[in-house]
């Protein structure tokens, strides 16, 4: 394996730790926008790389490495949350998840946990895509209307 194999593959590997880094930001509600636009070119640029087998294009993009890993530290370090730009995949998954586990716990007449997870699923609704909000508000309703039973009967 070339040096330059070597740099492309380590390229790709700083690549990869940094989509982590930015999930793992945006999990923390961070708003990291500004340098996840600079990102989102690197990886078309060490495909580049790989192809020209081009010191200069490796370097290029080393110092864009560089550049995004700064901003992205920066706004870790004073970043603020940032309620729109909240992780919404993850939040889709999640309330799925808080479902399931809601109808596990009806089932199992665990009224306390079906509260517990009501509450937090209106906790996230904010962050859900509109398109979704329905969905997840007539879901939400139904586990109401199950607590309210419970509560009465």
């Amino acid at each position: 394996m070339s040096g330059v194999d070597l740099a492309i593959d380590n390229l790709k590997a700083q690549v990869s730790d940094l989509k982590q880094q930015f999930s793992q930001a945006r999990k923390k509600g961070l708003n990291v926008s500004l340098p996840y636009l600079k990102f989102m070119n690197i990886p078309s640029k060490v495909g580049i790389a790989e192809a020209t087998k081009s010191a200069e294009d490796i370097r290029r993009v080393i110092l864009l490495l560089d550049e995004v890993k700064k901003e992205l530290e920066e706004t870790q370090k004073h970043g603020e949350v940032d309620t729109k730009n909240h992780d919404e995949q993850d939040t889709m998954q999640r309330i799925q998840s808080l479902f399931m586990e809601a109808a596990q716990a009806v089932r199992e007449n665990h009224w306390e946990q079906v509260l517990k997870i009501y509450v937090e699923i209106r906790g996230l609704y904010p962050f859900i895509p509109e398109g979704l909000k329905k969905e997840t508000y007539k879901r939400s309703l139904e586990l109401y209307q199950a607590l309210q039973e419970a509560k009465r009967g």
